[in-house]
């Protein structure tokens, strides 16, 4: 049976997105900020909240170390900030500067992929933050093995590509009313050489 541990009131608009690392609940907002909890006791950290973002912030994720949180704007960029000290590390401006929707960071924190809506994707070198190469998407996953990820778009179509966006596989129509999130299974299936992805 679940029960309600906290309630955290400190967003001035609505939260859009939320997401935990080992040690920190990290939550975005309307109003422009990010901040940043303390897992064990929900305790606000002395840097939050972060300021940076112009506009409304949609998404966070953290690295797979949770040394590092990426958010995306309506401003069309996506940062990356220190968890450690808060500082930004690096703005990356969208390409077609439309607002960024969605941004994932993969397991093996080589690679952030970042998705806008006017359905164009970004993929990104995390370590050096420069721009690899873009298509189009508005959810997007990571595998575990982090050398794939799994798009879906507005029209409902769920793609599979690899690390050099090429597709390796395309459902189209996979939900008549579009798709709002996807994500991989959490390990490769028995017998199976492919991890799966699911979507809503």
């Amino acid at each position: 049976m679940a029960s309600l541990v906290c309630t955290l009131q400190d967003h001035q608009d609505d939260v859009n997105w939320c997401a935990f690392s080992t040690k920190l609940l990290a939550t975005c907002s309307g109003d422009k900020t990010i901040r940043i909890y303390n897992s064990s006791d929900f305790s606000e950290l002395p840097f939050s909240p972060l300021s940076g973002h112009g506009y409304s912030v949609h998404c966070c994720c953290f690295s797979a170390c949770g040394q590092f949180l990426a958010s995306c704007s309506t401003d069309a960029t996506t940062m990356v900030w220190s968890m450690t000290t808060g500082d930004i590390e690096a703005v990356l401006e969208h390409p077609g500067r439309s607002p960024v929707r969605i941004c994932a960071i993969s397991p093996d924190s080589v690679h952030l992929v970042s998705g806008a809506s006017d359905g164009t994707l970004a993929l990104w070198d995390f370590p050096s933050k420069q721009l690899r190469s873009d298509t189009t998407m508005v959810a997007c996953s990571f595998s575990p093995c982090s050398q794939m990820f799994v798009s879906g778009s507005t029209y409902g179509d769920l793609r599979l590509w690899d690390l050099n966006v090429n597709q390796l596989h395309a459902e189209k129509n996979a939900h008549d009313l579009g798709v709002s999130s996807c994500a991989f299974a959490p390990s490769i299936l028995s017998g199976e050489n492919l991890c799966h992805p699911f979507s809503v």
